[in-house]
């Protein structure tokens, strides 16, 4: 076989290892929020008001917002996922909305406990920071998705949401 056949070959392979790589790197990054936002759920939920549950919980939240800067950073940099990758990437993007919404409502079920030990307000700007970076988050994958898709991301946010509203309520309360 001739060189210039075998580079051929190579060459025409190039761009669908390319376009897997960067739809196996979009997974691989959801699949790392997803995890960290179970983290940080698992700290909510062992919290018990002493500094190590704190110190657990900021660790948790600090990961989070580390897997999400490179999950953005990422969305920013590949082209947009055609239907067939987008199909796989929702699948991914639809499991990670429960886990967020159980989060948020695990951060609701120990609001007393945050009240009582005086962490009340720091926990609030909390949430509002974990709804602030899951906007922004959302939005990077928004703008790395054909607009036809962008309607089927939005559909499961409404529960997200309210989570957020009403943990914040019972912070407020």
């Amino acid at each position: 076989m001739k060189l210039s056949s075998v580079l051929a070959i190579i060459a025409s392979t190039q761009v669908p290892v390319a376009i897997c790589s960067a739809l196996q790197q979009s997974l691989s990054s959801m699949s790392q929020v997803h995890s960290q936002v179970k983290n940080v759920q698992k700290a909510v939920e062992s919290y018990n008001g002493g500094i190590m549950d704190l110190v657990k919980l900021s660790y948790a939240s600090n990961n989070l917002d580390r897997a999400i800067d490179e999950a953005m950073q990422h969305n920013s940099q590949r082209e947009p996922l055609d239907a067939d990758e987008f199909e796989h990437y929702f699948k991914s993007f639809d499991e990670f909305h429960p886990a967020v919404v159980e989060t948020m409502q695990a951060l609701g079920r120990k609001a007393s406990q945050f009240k009582s030990t005086g962490s009340k307000t720091g926990n609030r700007i909390v949430i509002q920071a974990i709804k602030q970076r899951q906007e922004e988050f959302l939005d990077s994958i928004r703008k790395s998705v054909h607009e036809d898709n962008v309607t089927a991301l939005d559909t499961g946010c409404g529960d997200i949401d309210s989570a957020f509203r009403d943990t914040y309520d019972k912070f407020w309360l």
